[in-house]
This record gives structure tokens, C-alpha cells and sequence, in this order.
């Protein structure tokens, strides 16, 4: 009975993860045009960067949408704003997290890249951070928007994103357990394994101890 016990909330909890990653990547394709923009007071890099780049960033803020926030932040803008005219531009330097998920954000992806001119340089931040790339047909449907699938989890949403849908699908697949195992006893077979026991007290395909028969 344990054992069954355990197994059932395993396999719940493991559907709650696929579910977050799930639910992560369709809540990522909302469109993030209408979130609420609040400038912050430049800090650090929201992740590292390379030491050719300025030690901290001039400009930073939020983008939050209903299941989304975006940190942007960005150094020299002011300079590559100036240099569209110049001969030489200089380089402006941005970097990125978007967390995203629903209930809780539980997922992320990072991004980073320089824009010198009109010449835009993407760093490479390897599948993890940034996410598995989406087709060329897919990207350019999405019109350039969304070009990777996230795969790297922020804690603790996504864990309690998996408890939340976990319990989701533990309790549905109880209850449904339930309404089995009674249609079974009405039928007179073993509400485990669906074996005839009609006049039996042990189930002799599985073993299960029977209800006794009221006596009436």
C-alpha cells in the first residue's frame, strides 16, 4: 500500500515537472508588448560578463507582464545613440534575464550581445542558459521574437510550480483510482487487479485482502 502510495506521488511529481517546463514555454510565447516598464538604479551585470566589457552597466529596468519579467540592462547607450552618425561607432553593451512561468516564474533565459552600428553580436551562452534554438521557419514566423526554448530552471518557483501541478495530477489520478476501485466491488471483482472474486475474502490473481460481505 506504501509502496503504491510512494510510487503514485513519484510519478505525479515528475508529471508536475514536465508540466512546469510545459506551461513555461507557452506562457513564453505572450507577448511582453503590454508589460510595465520601471527604470532601476544601475547595479551589477544580471550575469557575467566579459572582462573587455564596462564593470557595470548605465542603464537598467524591469519589463513585468503577467507571466513574465524581463531584467534588461545596458552600458555606453548614450555613445552608440551618438556614433549612428559617426564614422567610427562605438559599442553598446546589453545583457538579460527573463524568468517566466505561472503560477510562479520557473523558468529563465539569459542573453547578452553587442550592438555596434547597425552590427548585432550575440554572445554565446551555451544551451543551457539560453535555450535549445527553434527552427529558422519558426523564428521567422515568430518574427525573430522568441528564437530558443528555455531549459534552465530558476528556484524555487519551478519547484513550487512542480508541487502545484504535481498535486494537480496526484489528486485527479486518485480520485479517478477511487471511482475504479468501487465500480470493481460493485461488479465483484478485485478492486487492484479487476480478478472475478465473487464469495472470496483474498484475491487469488494478486493477493489483496476483500471487503467482507454485508450481511443483510
Amino acid at each position: 500500500m506504501h509502496r503504491r502510495l510512494f510510487r503514485r506521488i513519484a510519478i505525479s511529481l515528475t508529471l508536475g515537472a514536465i508540466v512546469t517546463v510545459l506551461v513555461g514555454w507557452a506562457v513564453m510565447f505572450r507577448d511582453v508588448d503590454d508589460a510595465v516598464s520601471t527604470w532601476l538604479v544601475p547595479g551589477d551585470w544580471p550575469i557575467a560578463v566579459p572582462s573587455t566589457w564596462p564593470a557595470k552597466p548605465d542603464d537598467a529596468r524591469w519589463l513585468k507582464g503577467a507571466t513574465s519579467s524581463v531584467l534588461m540592462t545596458g552600458s555606453n547607450r548614450q555613445a552608440w545613440t551618438d556614433s549612428v552618425r559617426s564614422a567610427a561607432p562605438a559599442t553598446w553593451y546589453r545583457a538579460g534575464v527573463v524568468y517566466f512561468g505561472w503560477p510562479f516564474h520557473g523558468m529563465r533565459r539569459d542573453w547578452m550581445y553587442t550592438l555596434s552600428g547597425v552590427k548585432l553580436a550575440r554572445v554565446d551562452l551555451g544551451i543551457l542558459r539560453q535555450g535549445l534554438p527553434l527552427p529558422a521557419s519558426w523564428t521567422s514566423a515568430l518574427q525573430g521574437r522568441i528564437e530558443t526554448l528555455p531549459i534552465m530552471p530558476t528556484w524555487p518557483g519551478f519547484r513550487l510550480n512542480t508541487l502545484f501541478y504535481g498535486l494537480i495530477i496526484f489528486l485527479a489520478r486518485t480520485g479517478d483510482h477511487a471511482l475504479k476501485r468501487r465500480r470493481r466491488v460493485r461488479r465483484g471483482l478485485c478492486s487492484e487487479c479487476a480478478y472475478p472474486t465473487s464469495g472470496l475474502t483474498i484475491c487469488p490473481e494478486c493477493g489483496t485482502q476483500l471487503p467482507k460481505p454485508r450481511i443483510t
